[in-house]
């Protein structure tokens, strides 16, 4: 049974609980702002909650105050919790001034979440609108198992100039019987201090650029994924695969230079992170060269059980189709990526990637071909992305039509599945 209860803010006597704090390599959120002055490298995303610095902030991303929006951090799962500490700065504390010009969170839920998702604990609070740092204790009843905190806006202060909701900073402690793990919390904050000088380096890049190259929408939404007749997607994709066969086959690669940059869609959430490299490598450009890059080795960390998996990684140069006889701006491009982890078998993801451009150097449309593995054999997939620009030369919306033949869960049998997925910008 949900328990629904009245969290308070932290008294004195909390001071005699043994409190822990649990990192996050992560957060997730219903929806985040995306703004031309962030030159593709929003800080509004609901990672900058996690980073203990009041000059980044999550702020919503849908029109209005954000009523109903949601920030989600999964934290190690604890298989049993007397209560949780939430240390939130509410608003944007950057500085006095945005803090008054932006909405902060008023009444808000925060619900306790068990490994499946479900809640454990569902407590309605209201925050002070206040700089620096206020606490609330949410006590879990039957001393339960805890994966996540979520919280939900259900009421704001108005901002002075805008209707963005905004929260600086939140800190997640438990006072628990489990075992704590520091080394476990420390690689966490590990990897989210790693995505965060990513983003810084990618900050520096984007700020080079002049001020008319393009940015993102506002916000995009998704829609769910329709069904569609197999055959029909089949017919469909077929095109596109022969173009990837065909540059696949051809015997020449090529390489990332310094001499011009490939020119990225405004919408940089809809490229996929195994086409930033196109894009991120400052003023890039491709030569001929003979091998392919290198494979990199690396750790990935698993939250449920607390350890670190072994990961290998490989990524190819490119093959391309030129648009012109210089060779100075390419039609296609087609480079192959593969992952495997090694876990109690080996989880295998082995992809080929082939990118189309237009006449002026858009990007249009995006092909992954390839299979993943694990112990119940391989699934296949090919996904077709394709771009809308509308006429201002700004992605509006982009169209994922997927055909994949996987495992049903149930039957453990094979499967041809067939689906169309419309993200909208606005």
């Amino acid at each position: 049974m949900n328990a629904l209860l009245l969290a308070v803010l932290c008294s004195a006597n909390a001071a005699d609980v043994s409190w822990n704090q649990l990192h996050a390599d992560h957060a997730k959120a219903s929806s985040f702002l995306k703004s031309n002055w962030n030159k593709y490298n929003e800080n509004y995303h609901p990672n900058y909650v996690l980073d203990d610095n009041p000059k980044t902030a999550w702020v919503e991303g849908v029109e209005g105050d954000g009523l109903g929006q949601t920030l989600s951090i999964p934290i190690s799962a604890l298989s049993s919790v007397r209560s949780v500490k939430v240390r939130i700065r509410n608003g944007y504390q950057k500085s006095e001034a945005l803090f008054t010009a932006n909405s902060v969170p008023k009444d808000v839920t925060f619900r306790l979440l068990d490994r499946a998702g479900g809640p454990v604990a569902i407590s309605r609070v209201t925050l002070e609108k206040k700089m620096g740092w206020q606490e609330v204790e949410l006590i879990v009843p039957g001393d339960r198992g805890v994966a996540t905190v979520q919280l939900e806006v259900r009421s704001v202060y108005p901002g002075r100039s805008y209707q963005d909701t905004c929260i600086s900073d939140i800190e997640i402690f438990a006072d628990s019987d489990v075992t704590y793990m520091p080394a476990v919390e420390k690689g966490k904050k590990a990897m989210l201090d790693g995505w965060i000088g990513a983003r810084v380096a990618q900050a520096k890049y984007f700020a080079d650029l002049p001020a008319e190259y393009p940015f993102a929408h506002t916000a995009y939404r998704s829609g769910d994924d329709k069904p569609l007749d197999v055959a029909q997607t089949r017919a469909k994709l077929e095109p596109w695969t022969a173009k990837l066969d065909a540059l696949m086959a051809s015997e020449t690669w090529f390489r990332g230079a310094t001499t011009k940059a490939l020119q990225r869609p405004d919408g940089a959430v809809t490229v996929h992170n195994e086409l930033m490299p196109m894009f991120n490598i400052s003023n890039t450009a491709l030569f001929e060269a003979k091998k392919e890059l290198a494979k990199h080795d690396k750790q990935e960390f698993d939250e449920e059980q607390h350890i670190y998996w072994e990961s290998e990684y490989w990524r190819s140069n490119y093959k391309a189709a030129w648009a012109d006889a210089e060779r100075t701006k390419p039609q296609m491009l087609f480079f192959w990526s593969k992952r495997v982890v090694h876990e109690r078998g080996a989880n295998i993801n082995d992809d080929k990637w082939l990118a189309v451009f237009d006449d002026n150097g858009r990007l249009t449309h995006t092909l992954q071909r390839g299979m993943s593995e694990d112990e119940l054999g391989p699934n296949h997939r090919t996904v077709l992305i394709e771009y809308v620009y509308n006429d201002a030369g700004k992605v509006t919306k982009w169209v994922s039509t997927k055909l994949e033949n996987r495992t049903d869960w149930e039957t453990e049998q094979k499967k041809d599945y067939a689906s169309q997925s419309t993200f909208s910008g606005s």
